[in-house]
């Protein structure tokens, strides 16, 4: 009962810092969550997050319903095969990472234009410059992520915490 309460709280809470990020910077804090739990968590357990998540923001947000669902499947299907060809435990791996977390701003930018009003929104330089700067900063923050990860994560037991 206090996993499922837990669950709800945190969940609430990251379509708030979600909702403030992108309302304030146009940063999304969701896609670095979806892209540092790939393969992490359980898939069913995963793809439930990504699809109640997406959801949410499409309502939050006021766009098409199944936006956010849509542009992060097409995107971790491209990513599983960029992660077929780039290992994601090198250093390289991050590079999948900056093209999925640039292309799911460019992709939420054009198909929400497009499935809303029916319309090809103009992409000049300056949107295409914030969008790689939000996609470096995406990838620094998931490489704190993956650094926290194995810090508290033993290398023997997955499932063990390790304290020190």
């Amino acid at each position: 009962m206090i996993k499922i309460l837990l669950l709800t709280i945190s969940f609430f809470l990251l379509i708030f810092f979600e909702s403030f990020l992108f309302k304030a910077f146009s940063f999304s804090i969701f896609v670095i969550i979806a892209v540092s739990m790939w393969k992490r968590i359980g898939s069913i357990w995963y793809f439930i997050f990504l699809f109640i998540g997406g959801i949410t923001l499409d309502i939050v947000f006021h766009q098409s319903l199944g936006l956010h669902t849509l542009v992060l499947s097409i995107l971790l299907i491209f990513l599983w095969f960029l992660w077929l060809i780039v290992p994601r435990e090198s250093w390289f791996g991050y590079i999948p990472i900056l093209v999925f977390v640039f292309l799911y701003y460019l992709l939420l930018l054009v198909l929400g234009s497009l499935l809303q009003d029916s319309v090809v929104p103009q992409i000049t330089f300056g949107v295409i410059g914030g969008f790689v700067v939000k996609s470096i900063i995406s990838v620094l923050v998931c490489m704190g992520i993956d650094s926290l990860f194995v810090s508290v994560r033993d290398v023997k037991g997955q499932d063990k915490i390790r304290l020190r």
